[in-house]
């Protein structure tokens, strides 16, 4: 989920809403990504909010990296993997 929101502007992301709910077989896809996405993102802050805190700055400081992270693998990896995947 994070790729796509990253790799496309928002025009794309609306045109490419359009397309799913047009073509019936790409609109399960699209909900698979989603939810795939949503759990991905669910774990992470189940995980992260497993540390030992101490407020609400550490906290911010952790899903900042965790973000900057995702942006990270996605610069070295998210084309490969969106071309492997036919996307």
């Amino acid at each position: 989920m994070l790729w796509d929101l990253v790799s496309r502007s928002p025009r794309d992301i609306v045109r490419d809403c359009v397309t799913a709910f047009r073509s019936l077989r790409t609109l399960p896809i699209c909900a698979l990504r989603l939810l795939v996405g949503t759990i991905f993102a669910a774990l992470a802050l189940v995980l992260v909010a497993q540390l030992p805190l101490d407020g609400a700055r550490t906290f911010g400081i952790l899903a900042t990296l965790v973000f900057l992270g995702g942006l990270t693998v996605d610069a070295l990896v998210g084309d490969d993997i969106r071309a492997g995947i036919g996307l």
